[in-house]
């Protein structure tokens, strides 16, 4: 088993992303007591609102064409989407901006119960610099330059925290601070991914007639569009719908500590998926004509997440509320109380979250729509259950649950695809 890893240096590239993705959650988390108690749990509302909006658009706003980046044919055709799907995330998001600046407040009213709306027009920048951002990590990916993709998280995380922080110590306690951060941090790691490949790129692109190339490229790799932008934003949808009828159902506290809870126990995920994701997408796809090595590679990966995150994600399911109170602030006692909740879907998450490019590589995607369909809609009744129930937390339960089942059917048939 460890063979199959070794032949391509699998645990090697793992680890380098692993410890900087983990460094720039350590960085987050370290700060996230203060920055608790600087802002409030409303303004973790708004903030959380903004954060699923970007991440519901933001991972289709470069069309999917960043999955192509790593199994273009050649370096040129990878540059080329580089730059197309670069020139048609700023198409989008000029979009979203005439959008915002026309109606603003009538979508902010739609989303929730607050009149804060300024933050909205923040949006479509944000939304920027994360596509900008999986496009040149899966340029770097392809480039096998994984130092650079983990220092990369480390200065998100860095500028994003000193800029919050900086934030609500001169201008007081408003959600724009935490929402500015964010979008700067971003903003920093997109120019050092694109410091040390800008002139490898320019000068790739140089060979031939860019204009017609994009187009001819983008008009080969169409099955990305064509077939994971709807699944995709079906399961952002999905993904991001407990914050956004949160908001629109209960209030704006509640959200902000859904939103901690949700971001504190996500970062696992985070760190997993991120570090281990994209160098299990390409390995994977290496053994997917060998079933038995790629079936034992399954296995040593779930089981080995499985055992990794079980520790932390108990103490959590037991003492949550205590732990949350203790470490963020007795404001955030019922966001611990909701991260108890939470805990074992988290787990499963862990477990199969950084696999789950393999239906990409199996040619699955277009099942991945049914699970994306299924997941907007057991979420959806769950949170209005709580709603008609007046128990939002009776809604996160039924919700866990359903996830649950969802991810043992999911992972069920990459298995069977194997096997046949």
């Amino acid at each position: 088993m460890l063979g199959v890893l070794n032949r391509s240096n699998f645990l090697k590239e793992a680890l380098v992303l692993l410890i900087g993705v983990g460094a720039g959650q350590v960085i987050l988390l370290a700060i996230s007591p203060l920055i608790t108690r600087l802002y409030s749990p409303k303004d973790f509302g708004v903030f959380s609102m903004y954060m699923s909006i970007v991440g519901i658009i933001g991972p289709v706003i470069a069309g999917k064409y960043e999955y192509a980046v790593v199994v273009a044919e050649d370096e040129r055709e990878a540059a080329i989407l580089v730059v197309g799907s670069a020139i048609l995330s700023i198409a989008i998001a000029i979009g979203m901006f005439l959008l915002l600046s026309i109606g603003a407040g009538e979508i902010g009213s739609l989303l929730s119960k607050t009149k804060r709306v300024e933050w909205l027009m923040l949006v479509p920048v944000g939304t920027l610099v994360y596509g900008w951002n999986m496009i040149l990590n899966n340029w770097h990916n392809r480039m096998k330059t994984y130092r650079i993709m983990a220092s990369s998280r480390v200065i998100t995380a860095s500028v994003a925290g000193t800029i919050q922080i900086g934030s609500a110590k001169l201008y007081g306690s408003i959600p724009s601070g935490l929402i500015v951060g964010r979008i700067l941090g971003q903003a920093c790691s997109v120019l050092y991914l694109l410091k040390s490949e800008v002139k490898k790129i320019y000068d790739t692109l140089a060979k031939g007639q860019i204009y017609q190339d994009i187009k001819v490229t983008l008009l080969k790799y169409i099955e990305f569009p064509k077939y994971l932008i709807h699944s995709t934003l079906l399961d952002n949808v999905g993904a991001q719908i407990p914050v956004l009828l949160i908001a629109r159902l209960f209030n704006a506290q509640m959200v902000g500590w859904y939103g901690l809870a949700y971001r504190v126990l996500s970062m696992p995920v985070g760190l997993l998926s991120q570090s281990l994701g994209q160098v299990f997408y390409r390995r994977f796809n290496e053994l997917k004509s060998r079933p038995v090595d790629a079936k034992r590679f399954l296995i040593m990966f779930w089981s080995g997440l499985a055992l990794l995150s079980a520790g932390p994600l108990l103490l959590i399911l037991f003492y949550g509320p205590a732990i949350f109170a203790y470490i963020f602030g007795h404001n955030w006692e019922t966001a611990g109380r909701i991260a108890s909740i939470l805990a074992p879907q988290l787990w499963f998450m862990v477990i199969s979250s950084p696999g789950s490019t393999s239906f990409y590589v199996l040619g699955l995607q277009k099942y991945s729509q049914y699970f994306s369909i299924a997941q907007v809609g057991y979420r959806t009744g769950s949170i209005f259950l709580g709603y008609l129930a007046n128990d939002v937390f009776l809604g996160l339960k039924v919700m866990v649950i359903a996830h649950i089942i969802q991810t043992v059917i999911y992972n069920y048939i990459v298995w069977k695809k194997l096997e046949n």
